[in-house]
């Protein structure tokens, strides 16, 4: 309590100057001391009088200077102050007594409340009057800015209409004359300034509260609700600004910045108070009173926050939050204000529009939002919010929700009207948008951190769509494929000489150029249309799946065409499991024409006794046509599957280089899943191409084979006595075989294949040569003279080596398969001569 006025001390003077009287009266004083103190209570009586009337003078014109003091305050102060006045000036100062003397000590406690009363009454209608403006203040600053919709929120009673109804039309006069005065700010501090009596803080914190006190008073509660009426104004206004920030920013900066500066302030207010709480439980002696009423005079958060903790108990039943902590807010009315951006381009562009240019010019609009944040609203936040990071956050939260539900309603099945190339557009889109984020960043450590927050949902949802186009493709290719496989395969049961024939040399099915055309042209679009290197290692391994199960289609056609020759016999063919014969009459014509060549010495037993049997001919067999078809088609289909392997490698190899260079963050992400599929990838096309070059393979064998079943009579015939003559035919009769078949397959074939195929049937024609003469070296057999026979067969062989590889076009261009037959033959000739030196 203060220190007594002048008027207390007249009346507890007169008070003891009556007890002196008593006591000089009672011990028989001389008269002239009585009257003497009955002079001083007298006095001090009279000083106590003048006192109690300035007192009374003073609070009434203080009173009179409120203009909000109404019929209340009289009854409180000033009633109660003339009735103390009055029996002030009743009292007989003659004869007091003890009663007289406890009646005077009631009237000092009295004149002493009545002082603390005229003080909170001052206080209150300060507060009173402070809330008022404040209220005319924030209604003048809705009417302005909500001018554009030509109406104003509700103020009526202690609710108002939600926050939601509330939308701020920037007007640019309303909004600079806002800023010019400073009204908002004002406005805050206003209601967040406290009355300086703890007992005022107190009472309005118990009118808000969850309980209430004591003591409840009407006067009370009014004011408190009409402070939190306002205080709930006031966020309103916050909240409307907050979520329209982005065209606030735009046109009028400074609002925006005034009501981030109140978001400010008032953390640091509430930061200062909850600093203040915890100090005083953390003594180890209580805080007394004093101290705790000092944390309470000095803002309004302790009535807030009980205000605040009240309403979440009932529950806002009219949608008026009580919000104490501002930071929420408008960390809320962003992310809000964001999401409901990004949702109304994204339905207009997934569900409204047609057409994919027309989806990315209007999803267009969220890149450039980003660079709008970049260039205008980042630096008005303060750098502890973040926004480079924090803004492009939201942006690719509410995107990847919004991509979710496109995606399961692509998924379902819904009539959404998003084609393959649609979803590839929207892909490419995506990684545009991504692009903005990571280049809106200021600095490198901004974009890393954004780079960070890539991997959730936004990368997550991007990798669905990735998935979604490439089963789409996979799925469309593979039912083409599958159709080109049966038509391939039909082509090549049905091929006859007749056909070969007629149509285009060489021999080729339409079906590799078709398959690797469909496959390239997939490949293109994700290779060079797109720059995502986890699609295209997605893609090309979805290709990869479709080329080997086109590859295994197509070697069981190749089995099933040489299985149908197959047969137990030929010793040289045992191996190969492959007994072909050619449906051309030319080898017969020559078996027939040698036979009498084979009726001399050195020819078989079997031969000579018509015991030679070269094996059961099958029931259906495999032409020289098919064969060729099939061996082409093998080779044409491992050069394309070989083709498309460099390809993927060599992208995949740039994108790297120019991550490395550019420092890109999405390549750099997305080519880390690329290498991921890349090793399948390589796998399977591995697998392939040894499938095709197995049927190739397979293809030129039976060729070779078909040769030398129709040669291994004649084969027959060498190293025995006749051999020896001068006139042996032997050989020339082999290579004259061996060029009727060339014929056609110099014309059937391509090079590569027809180049192996000469090799490989060289190769056999050498090995059955040397066979011979091996064993006829086992039996002693070999003289001097076996070297000529030997020089004559393999200066045959030779020529005919020659002469079959010019019949081909493309023998001109590699002379060095021709060289290689050569010096394989001229074994024929060391090897007699390794015999006979040794």
């Amino acid at each position: 309590m203060k220190n007594p006025s002048s008027a207390r001390h007249g009346v507890r003077g007169a008070a003891e100057a009556l007890d002196r009287a008593a006591m000089v009266s009672s011990s028989s004083a001389p008269a002239e001391a009585a009257r003497s103190a009955r002079e001083d209570v007298l006095r001090m009586l009279r000083e106590s009088s003048s006192c109690s009337r300035d007192l009374v003078a003073s609070l009434e014109a203080d009173l009179a200077k409120l203009d909000a003091v109404d019929r209340n305050a009289d009854l409180w102060v000033s009633q109660p102050i003339r009735r103390c006045m009055a029996k002030l000036e009743d009292l007989d100062t003659h004869n007091l007594d003890h009663k007289h003397r406890e009646l005077l000590t009631d009237l000092a406690c009295c004149q002493r409340n009545l002082r603390c009363v005229s003080n909170d009454v001052k206080e209150f209608v300060v507060m009173e009057r402070r809330v008022k403006r404040c209220g005319q203040a924030l209604r003048g600053i809705v009417d302005g800015l909500d001018s554009g919709r030509g109406r104003a929120p509700e103020r009526g009673g202690h609710s108002r209409s939600s926050s939601s109804d509330l939308s701020v039309s920037v007007c640019s006069e309303a909004a600079d004359d806002v800023n010019r005065r400073r009204v908002l700010f004002g406005a805050y501090l206003k209601l967040m300034r406290p009355p300086a009596s703890p007992r005022l803080v107190r009472s309005l914190r118990d009118s808000l509260g969850r309980r209430g006190g004591p003591i409840r008073y009407e006067e009370f509660d009014t004011v408190a609700h009409a402070w939190l009426e306002e205080w709930r104004h006031l966020t309103s206004i916050l909240e409307a600004v907050f979520r329209s920030y982005l065209s606030v920013a735009q046109r009028s900066p400074l609002l925006l910045v005034e009501c981030l500066k109140i978001v400010e302030v008032h953390e640091n207010v509430a930061e200062g108070h909850h600093r203040t709480l915890r100090d005083l439980e953390a003594r180890e002696v209580p805080a007394s009173l004093e101290e705790r009423d000092l944390s309470l005079v000095r803002t309004m958060m302790p009535v807030l926050e009980e205000a605040a903790e009240a309403d979440r108990e009932r529950g806002s039943a009219d949608g008026a939050e009580v919000h104490e902590n501002l930071t929420i807010l408008l960390v809320r009315c962003v992310s809000d204000s964001v999401r409901s951006r990004v949702r109304d381009v994204a339905n207009q562009a997934f569900y409204a529009e047609t057409t994919a240019e027309s989806r990315s010019l209007v999803l267009d609009a969220l890149v450039e939002d980003l660079w709008a944040h970049h260039d205008e609203v980042n630096a008005l936040f303060p750098g502890r919010y973040n926004m480079a990071t924090t803004i492009p956050t939201f942006y690719s939260e509410h995107l990847a929700s919004c991509l979710r539900d496109l995606a399961a309603k692509i998924a379902e099945g819904n009539q959404v009207g998003f084609s393959n190339a649609d979803v590839l557009g929207l892909i490419s889109w995506i990684e545009r948008f991504v692009s903005g984020m990571l280049g809106t960043s200021s600095t490198g450590g901004d974009a890393q951190r954004v780079g960070e927050t890539l991997n959730g949902e936004l990368l997550s949802q991007l990798g669905s769509f990735r998935e979604i186009y490439v089963a789409r493709s996979a799925a469309k290719l593979r039912e083409w494929m599958r159709g080109i496989l049966a038509k391939d395969t039909e082509a090549l049961r049905s091929m006859t000489p007749e056909r070969a024939e007629s149509g285009p040399l060489p021999l080729l099915s339409a079906g590799p150029i078709d398959v690797f055309s469909a496959i390239q042209s997939e490949l293109h679009t994700t290779l060079e249309e797109v720059s995502d290197p986890a699609l295209a290692a997605l893609s090309a391994c979805s290709m990869a799946d479709l080329i080997l199960e086109h590859a295994e289609g197509y070697e069981a056609a190749v089995e099933a065409t040489a299985e149908a020759g197959e047969a137990s016999g030929g010793a040289s063919n045992e191996a190969k499991g492959l007994i072909l014969t050619r449906s051309s009459s030319s080898p017969a014509a020559f078996a027939k024409a040698v036979r009498p060549i084979l009726s001399g010495t050195g020819v078989p037993e079997s031969i000579k006794s018509g015991r030679w049997d070269p094996g059961p001919r099958p029931a259906t067999s495999a032409s020289v046509e098919q064969l060729c078809l099939a061996a082409n088609s093998c080779s044409v289909y491992h050069s394309e599957a070989s083709e498309v392997v460099r390809l993927v490698e060599d992208k995949i190899g740039f994108w790297d280089l120019a991550a490395s260079a550019s420092g890109s963050l999405l390549i750099s992400a997305s080519l880390g899943e690329a290498r991921a599929g890349l090793g399948r990838f390589e796998k399977l096309m591995r697998s392939s191409i040894l499938r095709f070059q197995r049927g190739s393979t397979l293809c030129v064998s039976a060729l070779v084979g078909l040769i030398l079943r129709d040669v291994g009579e004649v084969l027959g015939g060498l190293f025995g006595e006749d051999w020896l003559l001068e006139g042996n035919r032997c050989v020339e009769t082999v290579c004259a075989t061996i060029h009727d078949y060339c014929v056609d397959t110099a014309e059937y074939l391509r090079w590569e294949i027809y180049s192996r195929f000469l090799a490989s049937l060289f190769d056999e024609i050498l090995h059955a040569y040397l066979t011979g003469l091996y064993s006829a070296y086992s039996d002693g057999r070999i003289t001097k003279a076996w070297k000529k026979a030997a020089k004559r067969d393999e200066a045959v062989a030779s020529e005919c080596a020659s002469i079959v590889a010019s019949l081909h076009a493309g023998a001109a261009k590699s002379p060095d398969a021709l060289s290689s037959i050569r010096k394989g033959l001229r074994k024929m000739v060391t090897e007699v001569a390794k015999i006979l030196d040794t």
